[in-house]
């Protein structure tokens, strides 16, 4: 995917002025608990902020030989406010999600560039005071292009973005007032992470953290929703899952200890998971999950040949070494036909070479239920609670819901 600068605005082109709009228009559930109708806002925000010191790149060693500590961003974005008509609605005290456009500018175009994202966002209001007063918690998730990555000639000194592409992870909280009919301002704060998940090496990622203005426009009149809390005896039930996704590892190949030593190789290999799951729903929010996890990593040819070198013998993989076997277990909210999952797992049966990840590992992501029973996803495969190991597309099937 590619995006032109232009075409989401340059920041500096918008400069300081543009707070313009996003989520939550108002709709509502009216005395008598009638839904409304789905309504329509636009919803724009500016930030400056600080990027985090988290690697050495940011911290000054680059080719301008200054920090970089600060950047400015715009944000665009359309929502639908929820009516009341399901459930799920008043689960979540009326939330409201959308899409949204991203541009950042961090003072440093020749090495960074000015990342662009499209992105989704789910506002979860956690407390209302009035029709007026409201705080919530904005989660954003999506793809960034345009960064300027790492290049061993022209951009040696970038070991944040080793790829011009990332995924784009937002968190923040924010007061909401509105002064007007159709007008609301939001302020608050929110925390950014930007990384290519280990497609792409070097990959020590992108961290800031910025207070935030939001300025908003419901297409339609507000209506404070009245929240039902009494809900139809939820009956727990288990099913079956089956999951095949597919990524990129980049691995860089220290190569310094053999005969004739070249300089750090990095390449990219693929990664195909099956994951084989039962389930248990035991609210209309809450699912646990146990299964196993079947992987085929392409490194571990390269792997194998690398350490038979380092020991001055010629050694290969057997078909069976690219594969593992894995146990995990995790917990998952349930969002209508959305699933955001927290996995842990340990790969119990495979062959242990140098430069493999460890065997305890983390999946975060989200599943979405496109048609009936079939999904698909975007997550992240984690070691050690922090480092990305690989992207995961994914399919998947559930049996017996």
């Amino acid at each position: 995917m590619c995006i032109s600068n232009r075409f989401i605005f340059r920041s500096r082109d918008f400069g300081l002025g543009l707070l313009a709009l996003l989520l939550v228009s108002g709709e509502s559930v009216r005395a008598d608990e009638t839904p409304g109708d789905i309504t329509h806002f636009l919803r724009g925000a500016y930030q400056y902020g600080a990027v985090l010191k988290t690697n050495e790149f940011v911290e000054g060693d680059n080719l301008k030989g200054e920090p970089i500590d600060t950047f400015h961003a715009i944000r665009l974005e359309f929502g639908w406010q929820t009516d009341g008509s399901s459930d799920w609605h008043h689960l979540y005290n009326f939330p409201s999600y959308g899409i949204g456009l991203y541009s950042a500018d961090y003072f440093n175009e020749e090495e960074l560039g000015k990342p662009t994202s499209v992105y989704g966002f789910f506002n979860w209001p956690a407390k209302r005071w009035s029709d007026r007063w409201q705080w919530s918690v904005d989660i954003s998730f999506g793809l960034t292009d345009n960064w300027v990555a790492y290049d061993p000639q022209t951009n040696p000194k970038n070991i944040a973005m080793g790829a011009a592409h990332s995924v784009h992870f937002d968190l923040g909280t924010n007061i909401e007032y509105r002064f007007a009919r159709h007008w609301s301002m939001h302020g608050g704060f929110s925390f950014t992470h930007f990384s290519n998940g280990g497609s792409a090496q070097p990959n020590s990622g992108i961290n800031q953290i910025a207070p935030i203005l939001f300025a908003k426009y419901s297409f339609q009149e507000s209506v404070i929703p009245v929240k039902r809390s009494d809900f139809t005896p939820y009956e727990p039930g288990w099913d079956w899952g089956l999951n095949i996704s597919g990524g990129s590892r980049n691995v860089s190949h220290n190569t310094a200890d053999l005969p004739n030593p070249e300089r750090t190789v990095y390449r990219s290999y693929f990664i195909g998971t099956m994951l084989a799951s039962i389930n248990r729903q035991t609210s209309r929010v809450t699912r646990w999950a146990a299964g196993m996890d079947l992987t085929y990593d392409e490194s571990v040819g390269d792997l194998v040949r690398l350490e038979g070198m380092k020991q001055g013998i010629e050694q290969s993989a057997s078909d069976l070494d690219y594969w593992s076997l894995g146990l995990f277990g995790g917990y998952e909210r349930v969002i209508n036909r959305a699933e955001v999952y927290i996995h842990l797992g340990y790969m119990f049966l495979r062959r242990d070479i140098d430069a493999q990840v460890p065997r305890l590992f983390q999946r975060v992501g989200l599943h979405y239920f496109i048609w009936s029973d079939i999904s698909a996803g975007l997550g992240v495969r984690l070691n050690d609670f922090s480092r990305a190991n690989n992207l995961e597309f994914s399919v998947g099937y559930r049996f017996g819901k």
